[in-house]
């Protein structure tokens, strides 16, 4: 299922190097932290171990809180990511360019008929 991933994500680079943007989508499905790592290592350049590589070229992470408590989205910087935050992402990761990349973060315990 990785090797699956990582040949999207790499048909997404090729198709999108032309055009200057970049788009990288990695599905999570609760698998453990190892293995979110790897995805977001091999999506983004630069990343080692959820740790930024190159600090002088930052990325912004851009986090969206999708469900029914919406919040607004906050810029932070890559290199506070870590295996806790990757993991809890559970819907993609986007990456449009090397300067900015989306998080989408989804709440699991969610009802619209409920005030949870």
């Amino acid at each position: 299922m990785k090797s699956i991933v990582i040949l999207l994500v790499l048909i997404a680079f090729a198709s999108n190097a032309s055009a200057g943007t970049r788009k990288f989508y990695v599905k999570f499905k609760g698998e453990t932290n190892e293995e979110v790592l790897d995805k977001v290592d091999d999506a983004i350049p630069g990343l080692k171990n959820g740790k930024y590589r190159y600090p002088h070229q930052p990325i912004r992470l851009l986090y969206e809180s999708k469900g029914c408590n919406f919040t607004k989205p906050k810029y932070i910087d890559v290199k506070t990511l870590t295996v806790k935050k990757a993991y809890r992402v559970n819907r993609f990761y986007e990456l449009e360019s090397f300067k900015q990349a989306t998080v989408i973060v989804t709440h699991k315990r969610c009802s619209h008929n409920t005030d949870d």
